[in-house]
């Protein structure tokens, strides 16, 4: 490549004979110099290849130079994004042309005065420029990939304004020596007139009397006074709370926490509800219950249908009670706050299938059902429930599924 905007206003070529000679440039709108053929400080057309892209070559110290306020711009933007500062002190002229290239059009950007680019990285820097209106194809093209990823850099809208129909107004880019084969015909894009522009400004001095001033804020300070708070602490200041205020308690006091806990086979009960842990409270604390654990990841699941929809029903906790007998209790636990239709099929289908089905079976000890619906009444549910024993329980249960066909587990 030739023109590089380091030289003063002019391609050159080079000819069998060695004789340079220079070509001005034809176009004002991408023209590097002023007509006078002094080079410009910010350039308008950069035509680099891949030697200079990294080598730099693309950009000269001038444009450096009044482009600074950019570079810092861009050189802050850097060690935000990487975290380093050092990356942000060691910028290379490989990496302010790549910003340039990937901020054409962008204003107040190094690549805000490029109007033209001619370059072998089109496709491999990355651009996001929305003011491409011409794509002209340079050399061959060796796949329809490659023409539909060039094509591709001018397809991002300029303008986002709707028009009087509510709608986006077409765009066009012009794209010329690209063999991209589609059976759309080539479109003209006819010129849109502008927008009406309407300028807002002051009457004057017909309506200065209608001026209204304001203060315009930048920031707040508060102060404040140098008298300090001090507390004074009378008889009233105490509240008492005795029994009749927040009901009977109990507490229960070891020399190493967590040593009263020792029904769990597990050494963490996950609860997921106050609840939960109020009835591990009143599990710890019965004398009748051996052990007890919650049905966390443990594979213990209830099938049901919830009308023609099969589904499986997790119980929160199992507890072996004591009820007299040699073989303990497995107590299923469910509770439940608000019974809605689905908690009434799974009480039902645990009442007479599971439980009845598994006790039928006689090989897995003895099983029952409980549902607590109250969490201020756990405690004293659970006492009565263990205190008027389960045969009343079992045995209704084995009567309602008696009064059909007998479930079996499986």
């Amino acid at each position: 490549m030739v023109n590089q905007p380091t030289r003063s206003s002019l391609f050159e070529r080079v000819g069998e004979d060695g004789k340079v000679t220079p070509y001005p440039e034809r176009l004002d709108l991408f023209r590097n110099t002023d007509k006078y053929g002094n080079p410009l400080a910010r350039p308008r057309t950069l035509l680099i290849d891949s030697e200079q892209l990294e080598s730099g070559d693309a950009l000269d110290k001038t444009f450096c130079a009044e482009a600074s306020e950019e570079i810092e711009r861009f050189r802050q933007d850097l060690v935000q994004r990487s975290g380093d500062q050092a990356a942000g002190q060691n910028i290379s002229e490989q990496d302010l042309l790549r910003e340039v290239m990937n901020t054409v059009g962008k204003e107040g950007q190094l690549g805000e005065s490029i109007r033209c680019v001619v370059s072998v990285s089109m496709l491999t820097e990355g651009w996001d420029a929305n003011t491409v209106t011409h794509v002209l194809g340079m050399r061959a093209f060796g796949t329809q990939l490659l023409c539909e990823q060039v094509i591709g850099r001018a397809l991002r809208r300029q303008s986002y304004d709707i028009n009087e129909e509510g709608k986006f107004n077409v765009e066009y880019a012009d794209v010329l020596g690209i063999p991209f084969d589609f059976t759309a015909k080539p479109v003209i894009a006819k010129p849109v007139p502008p927008r009406q522009t309407v300028h807002v400004k002051a009457v004057c001095p017909d309506r200065d009397h209608l001026e209204i001033q304001f203060t315009r804020v930048d920031g707040y300070r508060v102060e404040l006074p140098d008298t300090r708070l001090t507390a004074k602490f009378s008889a009233n200041s105490v509240l008492e709370l005795p029994p009749a205020m927040v009901g009977p308690s109990a507490t229960r006091n070891k020399g190493i926490i967590g040593e009263g806990v020792d029904l769990n086979h597990a050494n963490w009960v996950v609860c997921n509800s106050d609840w939960e842990s109020e009835f591990c409270r009143v599990a710890e604390a019965h004398p009748r219950v051996r052990a007890y654990v919650k049905n966390h990841n443990l594979g213990l699941e209830v099938p049901y249908r919830l009308g023609s929809t099969p589904k499986k029903y997790l119980p929160d906790f199992i507890v072996q009670v004591d009820d007299g007998r040699d073989d303990p209790l497995n107590l299923i636990v469910e509770l439940k706050g608000y019974r809605g239709e689905d908690a009434k099929v799974k009480a039902d289908t645990m009442l007479r299938y599971w439980v009845s089905g598994v006790n039928n079976l006689d090989s897995y000890s003895r099983w029952a059902f409980a549902e607590f619906t109250e969490v201020f009444e756990i405690e004293s549910d659970f006492s009565k429930l263990v205190e008027t024993g389960f045969d009343q329980l079992i045995g209704n249960t084995v009567n309602e599924a008696g009064n059909g066909d007998q479930p079996q587990s499986g």
